[in-house]
């Protein structure tokens, strides 16, 4: 008779959940274009080896951080502490502004919480949470559940808030840490390819509202190396 597993046990951990938008069509395309499976082939090896990563002390020794790719959807966590979230964010941010180079958008979000994540599984409370905070929010970004907020020191250095005033992760500037010259000069590169974007997808309406939220953040983001103005 088989043995009846004993309960799960989780633990308190900062998740980063993504779903990448538009990836089932990219998916069914590629299987006859070459140059699709070229961009499916560099997005996978972006997941799989976030550079640095696994050069960050107390998180490779302890394999404390985890990342699992499942189709079109991207779950990373790490422990409840703020030492290795700052670490995470930088590295996932840095795969979302490789993505966006690319034209694809990501929606999803970060929550803190009760989870079970290792080389095998991903189950928790924190994934019914993440999964429902991205599928609330239209617009292509990584929400900020309040969760994360009760569990870490505030910090806004790595929160952007659009309009609406949604804490949202400031993927951009942290995917060029400390390059804010960088970050604008990727924010006007992107912006080109959203106002093209635009202009095509006018006529429909969700696509053109998504369209209009990034060209907001990456106007926001052109003007961090802007000189001061003397009055």
């Amino acid at each position: 008779m088989p043995r009846t597993p004993p309960p799960i046990q989780y633990e308190q951990r900062l998740l980063v959940y993504a779903d990448v938008l538009g990836w089932s069509n990219l998916v069914m395309e590629s299987e006859n274009e070459e140059p699709k499976r070229s961009l499916i082939a560099q997005a996978v090896h972006w997941w799989r080896y976030p550079q640095g990563l696994y050069r960050i002390p107390g998180i490779a020794q302890e394999t404390r951080c985890h990342f699992t790719l499942a189709s079109d959807s991207i779950f990373a966590s790490v422990p409840a502490e703020s030492e290795y979230f700052r670490d995470l964010v930088i590295q996932v941010s840095s795969v979302l502004l490789r993505l966006l180079r690319k034209g694809i958008y990501v929606r999803g979000s970060i929550v803190a919480g009760s989870l079970l994540h290792d080389r095998e599984v991903v189950v928790g409370p924190a994934v019914v949470t993440a999964v429902g905070l991205e599928r609330s929010t239209c617009y292509p970004r990584i929400a900020i559940h309040e969760s994360v907020f009760r569990c870490l020191v505030a910090d806004d250095e790595w929160v952007y808030r659009g309009a609406d005033g949604v804490p949202t992760l400031d993927y951009i500037r942290f995917g060029r840490i400390g390059d804010d010259r960088g970050v604008a000069t990727d924010a006007r590169e992107i912006l080109k390819t959203i106002e093209r974007k635009i202009a095509v997808d006018a006529p429909d309406a969700r696509l053109l509202e998504k369209h209009q939220w990034m060209k907001a953040y990456l106007e926001h983001l052109a003007m961090l190396a802007e000189p001061a103005t003397i009055s």
